[in-house]
């Protein structure tokens, strides 16, 4: 079977259109003597969305370019979502961050205590937990002092803290202070007592219902460990020490909130799994109320 020779005419024919589609791509106008836009891959795309996350859903194709990547908008959805709601980035915040500004700092809390001296009551910890420990560690409650011996640097063993001040830490241990007259509230840690500084610490609140003939019931949060003090059983003598306070404090029961991977480790002191626990993060509504606010 023959093939039929292309004609001189068709063939300039196809040449005249693939050159025309080179000399006039699909976003321009022929005729016109702007320059022929560049491809932009997907990956491109996709950091330019990231970088400019206020230009995701602009379709405008009339509109001038970004001039940077970085958006240094105060009210930018890229400095709401990397930086807590608290910080004040402007002097036209939205209500919902107005509502949580700080007042003017006042002077310093002040406390008659010594800062080393114990917020709560030694004789709620357990003798038999203290005899537990391995040698060279201490149990004993918070203190003021401690700010320095590293507490918050353990707690973020477990979660995100973020920065606390001296006068804020003093604030809450003021007010540490007024809960413990009350019964309702322990904070406990465990120390090197070699390098003086914190390894473990653990935190129980008593709260007052209407259940169960207005019964007290108790709940364990914050337990956490030095990452370098794992395997020497820190963890469990904190809990031991915060079920006896809760047994003695009279509670109904005791209750802790954990993952399904630390469910044993709670096992090990009588805890048994009972229902389901949700959660709802308030920040992230408030983020979604700040876009709509300065959208």
């Amino acid at each position: 079977m023959e093939t039929k020779p292309l004609g001189s005419r068709s063939l300039s024919k196809r040449l005249m259109r693939r050159m025309h589609s080179h000399s006039h791509p699909h976003n321009e106008t022929p005729g016109s003597d702007s320059i022929p836009r560049r491809t932009v891959s997907r990956r491109e795309k996709f950091v330019h969305v990231i970088a400019n996350p206020d230009t995701l859903f602009t379709k405008d194709s009339a509109q001038s370019p970004v001039e940077s990547r970085f958006n240094p908008n105060p009210k930018s959805v890229l400095l709401r979502t990397f930086f807590s709601p608290n910080v004040d980035f402007g002097p036209s915040l939205p209500a919902v961050y107005v509502s949580q500004r700080r007042a003017p700092l006042g002077p310093a809390p002040s406390s008659d205590t010594d800062p080393d001296t114990a917020i709560f009551k030694s004789s709620h910890l357990p003798v038999h937990v203290l005899a537990d420990l391995p040698p060279g560690y201490a149990m004993r409650p918070l203190c003021r002092s401690d700010y320095t011996r590293g507490f918050l640097e353990v707690l973020r063993v477990t979660g995100k803290v973020g920065y606390v001040s001296q006068r804020r830490w003093d604030e809450r241990c003021i007010y540490l202070q007024k809960r413990s007259n009350d019964g309702e509230e322990y904070v406990l840690v465990v120390t090197d007592t070699d390098k003086d500084r914190i390894v473990g610490v653990g935190r129980w609140v008593g709260e007052k219902g209407f259940m169960n003939n207005l019964a007290m019931n108790g709940r364990i949060e914050d337990i956490a460990v030095a990452r370098d003090q794992k395997g020497k059983k820190m963890g469990l003598r904190i809990l031991e020490a915060l079920v006896h306070i809760s047994y003695h404090a009279g509670c109904h029961k005791t209750i802790v909130t954990c993952s399904e991977a630390n469910e044993a480790f709670h096992a090990q002191c009588g805890f048994i799994k009972e229902g389901s626990s949700m959660v709802l993060h308030h920040n992230a509504v408030r983020k979604v109320e700040a876009q709509a606010y300065s959208s």
